[in-house]
């Protein structure tokens, strides 16, 4: 493999590659403000050490999709999470502060991901081969310090970070939880791609399930936990949502998290490069994390 890929570069040369603009403008404001809603959950950054106290502050994403991000209120559970394990981020006026990373974890291999069946709320369980993986991740796992574990609702994620050894420092995180893909769960690209001919999940959606737009909305509440804390936050989710939250990470529409492949206990690092968002690492495997 040439080195370029391995470059801090190389999503954004294949974003060119694509053909999927990135609009530079001053950016946009996020408000830590009041206000009730999904609740990422009480405690989210309860986190593995336990409550501190910090004012709110603020944290610029860029718009997608062409849209305004506006002011986004951060839920009551949220705000008091914040408080609690969030002390310290960039702020918006250019000054550093402490600069958080979020380090992602995609949940073993199970029946349905071997067999590239879309798995949403189905909770399918780990193979073997899918214990065996989330097991020798926790080695390197267990190694740093983490400010937050957060964890999706769902059975196979939870599993994972249990075996990874973090289910008694994990906190349940909705927002984490997969794509529901309505009537597509369980169907293969191949499947779907019989009545709809030439369909991407990315650019078309689903049937009766949950837009792109929405799990872009539920990936942005965690880039917003994440950032405020006080500490690297590592997450155990699904593929489609990590995904997608790498690209809101970025500033980049939901739609790029094609962009971004990750398999079964694949490792992404989201964190900084001279202030300015940057992914460090990306679908690693457990040979190879370094962190």
């Amino acid at each position: 493999m040439h080195r370029w890929r391995q470059t801090w570069w190389a999503p954004w040369y294949a974003l060119w590659r694509t053909g999927i603009g990135i609009g530079m403008g001053t950016g946009t404001g996020i408000g830590m403000g009041t206000g009730t809603g999904m609740g990422i959950g009480a405690g989210i950054g309860a986190g593995a050490d336990g409550p501190r106290q910090a004012p709110p502050r603020r944290v610029t994403l860029l718009p997608w999709n062409g849209d305004h991000l506006g002011c986004l209120r951060m839920p009551t559970g949220l705000r008091g999470a914040a408080d609690g394990c969030c002390a310290g981020l960039m702020d918006t006026d250019g000054k550093d502060q402490h600069q958080p990373r979020l380090v992602v974890v995609r949940h073993g291999e199970t029946q349905w991901s071997q067999e590239g069946r879309h798995t949403g709320t189905t909770d399918v369980p780990l193979t073997a081969d899918g214990e065996h993986q989330a097991v020798e991740l926790g080695e390197v796992l267990r190694r740093p310090r983490w400010a937050a574990v957060m964890v999706s609702p769902l059975g196979r994620a939870r599993r994972t970070c249990e075996l990874a050894g973090f289910a008694d420092v994990a906190v349940v995180v909705p927002e984490l939880a997969e794509w529901d893909y309505g009537a597509y769960e369980g169907r293969t690209t191949d499947e779907i791609a019989v009545e709809r001919p030439g369909w991407s999940l990315w650019r078309d959606g689903v049937e009766r399930g949950e837009t792109l737009a929405a799990v872009g909305e539920r990936a942005d509440e965690v880039v917003v936990a994440a950032r405020r804390g006080s500490g690297d936050t590592l997450a155990f989710a699904h593929g489609h949502i990590l995904r997608v939250l790498a690209a809101r990470w970025l500033g980049l529409g939901p739609e790029a998290g094609a962009l971004f492949a990750l398999d079964p206990c694949g490792v992404g690092v989201l964190g900084w490069e001279h202030r300015l968002p940057a992914m460090t690492g990306w679908n690693v495997l457990v040979d190879r994390v370094a962190l």
